[in-house]
């Protein structure tokens, strides 16, 4: 017979409304796009991104930032819409980058090597000096 803490999950993770991302932020200033994205970046909230992201370029935004600083969580789904963003501007000769410090999105993009074709910057301050 097993004992009782033993069939009890060790971790029980906190409940959350599906494809409601907390916040996507969209700020324009000339040519330049910043699309933030605060909360769990998931196959369920990354449409939400997406959606944001084809709005900057519809725009005609020749540089496009993305803020993943209050990012908490980053699945593959979030990963395939920046390569994919990063793909579309690169056709269109304009400029994308992905503002992300050390944290969960980072550890995300660098094990699945995304980091070596995105731009990757820690913050917005070192991201407009490389600008």
């Amino acid at each position: 017979m097993q004992p009782e803490w033993a069939a009890a999950p060790l971790f029980t993770p906190p409940k959350r409304r599906h494809g409601a991302p907390q916040h996507v932020g969209e700020s324009h200033v000339g040519r330049r796009s910043v699309v933030s994205f605060v909360g769990e970046l998931d196959i369920a909230s990354a449409p939400h991104l997406e959606r944001a992201l084809a709005r900057a370029i519809e725009r005609g935004a020749t540089d496009v930032w993305t803020d993943l600083s209050s990012t908490t969580f980053m699945d593959s789904s979030g990963v395939h819409c920046l390569l994919r963003t990063h793909r579309m501007l690169r056709e269109l000769r304009r400029h994308f980058a992905v503002i992300c410090g050390d944290g969960p999105v980072r550890r995300v993009l660098t094990l699945t090597r995304a980091d070596a074709v995105l731009e990757l910057h820690a913050d917005r301050t070192t991201a407009h000096r490389a600008a």
